[in-house]
């Protein structure tokens, strides 16, 4: 059965007060729900904000998402358990920059 706001799509211009509490219940009828994120190097983007409401644990949008690469090292090293002299080799091959 559609929801009643499906093919809907609102926009979230604020990220305080009852606006993303409000807007959450229009995803829960179906509506698509895209907010405005400052990024640190591009500005204000837009990214299709939360849009299940749980009541316990209320997800909410904290940053925008990395710049391509930005996590790569980290990554890397400490959940892929290379050393900093095979990722310098990585970045020397060109496979990582």
């Amino acid at each position: 059965m559609a929801q009643p706001l499906e093919g809907c799509r609102v926009l979230e211009l604020t990220m305080w007060g009852a606006a993303p509490y409000g807007v959450s219940h229009l995803a829960d009828m179906g509506a698509e729900v895209i907010i405005t994120v400052d990024h640190p190097t591009h500005g204000p983007i837009k990214e299709v904000g939360i849009t299940v409401d749980l009541t316990l644990t209320p997800g909410r949008v904290r940053s925008a998402a990395p710049e391509l690469g930005q996590h790569t090292e980290e990554v890397l090293t400490e959940l892929g358990g290379m050393d900093w002299e095979e990722l310098a080799r990585l970045k020397e091959s060109g496979v990582i920059t």
